[in-house]
């Protein structure tokens, strides 16, 4: 997990974002099964309009795994840090969204915990929170860190389920591939935090 620098929100997300939350828990609160969906702005589901900028604060990276070129197998989507399920208020806020893959969306679902790690937090730092193992291809919390900052990426590690399945042997066939490469550019890789 990279550390974002969050851009300040399109006006008009500023402008509308409480008054969708506000809506939307309305609709929870008559039927709380009902779907969620995004709304217009100038004609266009906003989910559309903010994916381009999601992408800049990452660098088309998703914010949690880090994986990059999220294609047809790693499909891209908007994660709400605070589920919408639980925080409808929140979830049309600029600093409740991410970009994401759907293998991390698909592990967190609907759930969250406030020990859980937030990529533009001012404080955030990977090396302070995590190690990356390269002997595994995980990632571990940082045994230098205070007991509640390794709680902090425990959490984290597990609600993104960023050491589940393929996960770990990914990030070796990533290192070595980086390593074989002449004039490697960082960013066209993923898992950048194995070079911090």
């Amino acid at each position: 997990m990279m550390k974002a620098q969050r851009p300040d929100p399109p006006q008009w997300l500023s402008t509308k974002c409480q008054r969708w939350g506000q809506r939307y828990e309305q609709r929870m609160s008559v039927n709380p099964g009902a779907p969620f969906s995004w709304p217009q702005h100038g004609r266009q589901k906003i989910n559309r309009l903010l994916l381009p900028l999601l992408r800049q604060m990452t660098n088309d990276h998703c914010a949690f795994c880090d994986i990059f070129q999220m294609v047809a197998e790693i499909r891209e989507t908007i994660e709400h840090f605070k589920p919408k399920s639980q925080y409808p208020r929140e979830a049309f806020q600029w600093e409740n969204l991410f970009l994401c893959c759907d293998k991390c969306q698909g592990a967190k679902q609907e759930l969250f915990d406030p020990l859980l790690l937030k990529p533009d937090e001012v404080e955030y730092e990977f090396a302070h929170y995590f190690i990356f193992k390269f002997s595994s291809g995980e990632l571990q919390p940082n045994p230098t860190a205070s007991p509640l900052d390794q709680q902090r990426a425990v959490m984290t590690i597990t609600l993104y389920g960023l050491n589940e399945g393929e996960r770990p042997q990914a990030r070796k066939r990533v290192f070595a591939s980086y390593c074989q490469s002449a004039n490697p550019d960082l960013s066209l890789f993923s898992y950048r935090f194995m070079f911090l």
